[in-house]
């Protein structure tokens, strides 16, 4: 079976915001901070960090693809992606986005 691991899914694709994507490090660590700076989890983030994101926020854990989510994140605050973001500019997510967010050499 050949598996085609270096290109885009519909869902991992990061589309017209892929120059966003552009200035991050590439390195795994630097990577995990980057998606735990930019995402808020929707269950487990309140009982670390006790912020609770507005009721109407809950939903953008159904953005699912990663051209959605980097349009949101510019939506909640127009920095660069590498910057840490307070809790309300995080995009509130699940683990999923988390991984899609934490990019690899290859994204």
């Amino acid at each position: 079976m050949d598996l085609n691991y270096a290109t885009h899914s519909r869902i991992s694709d990061p589309g017209t915001s892929a120059s966003l994507l552009v200035d991050l490090p590439h390195d795994l660590s630097d990577s995990a901070r980057i998606a735990q700076d930019l995402i808020y989890h929707y269950m487990a983030d309140q009982h670390l960090f006790g912020y609770c994101p507005p009721p109407e926020r809950v939903r953008e854990i159904d953005t699912r693809y990663l051209d959605q989510i980097l349009a949101r994140l510019t939506e909640l605050d127009l920095r660069p992606l590498s910057e840490l973001r307070p809790y309300e500019k995080r995009l509130v997510g699940c683990c999923r986005d988390f991984a899609l967010v934490a990019r690899t050499p290859s994204s």
